[in-house]
């Protein structure tokens, strides 16, 4: 059957395996699910696709659960399932219909003005994480996370929530970590489309 719709297209899609294999396709849905910067997925125009947007949204939400409920273990399973809830509580602001989803189809034309400060700084983000996986210290690379995602886009996916996980109530005027610098990517390691991924990888490191 061809494909007829973006909510076919995920429809279509296996549960991912516990492999590496499946790194580049999760990579992929995350870095779908973030509409706004240098997305290949445009947020829609008119009222009438928002449907077929947000049926596909639900569905790699619901690959992304179940992925993370089968292959992760610790704390890696309990930052995607902040994920995977704030990303479902997003959705249903978008796709109810009323006063909140008027606002939004109004205001995102505005949004999307700032386009390029945001992949700047979602570049910015994913070159951090990356970079931190090289460093040999575990108690750095925790470090390394919370500057990260403190200087990420404040609507980037349960920012705050995994920030309060990995360190308490954290607050975005400590001095903690403001004189370390971030370890930078290596020319050898391969930029990531969405920066929850090298989260998840580094997340890994120090578990082991």
């Amino acid at each position: 059957m061809p494909v007829q719709s973006e909510s076919d297209l995920t429809l279509c899609q296996k549960p991912l395996s516990c492999t590496k294999s499946s790194l580049d396709k999760l990579d992929n849905i995350f870095a779908k699910l973030v509409i706004i910067g240098d997305s290949d997925r445009k947020f829609p125009k008119k009222i009438e696709d928002l449907p077929m947007f947000c049926n596909a949204s639900l569905e790699m939400i619901k690959i992304v659960d179940q992925y993370n409920q089968r292959c992760n273990k610790q704390l890696n399973k309990q930052v995607m399932s902040l994920s995977v809830h704030t990303a479902r509580t997003q959705m249903a602001n978008v796709c109810k219909s009323g006063k909140k989803q008027d606002q939004l189809m109004a205001a995102f034309p505005c949004a999307t003005k700032s386009n390029k400060s945001v992949n700047k700084c979602m570049t910015r983000l994913i070159d951090a994480m990356i970079g931190a996986q090289n460093l040999q210290n575990d108690k750095l690379k925790i470090y390394m996370i919370i500057i990260a995602l403190s200087h990420a886009p404040p609507g980037a996916m349960t920012r705050q929530k995994v920030l309060n996980l990995l360190c308490g109530d954290y607050e975005e005027d400590s001095d903690k970590c403001r004189t370390m610098k971030t370890p930078k990517r290596l020319k050898s390691q391969k930029r990531t489309k969405s920066f929850f991924l090298p989260l998840t990888q580094l997340l890994d490191s120090f578990q082991n």
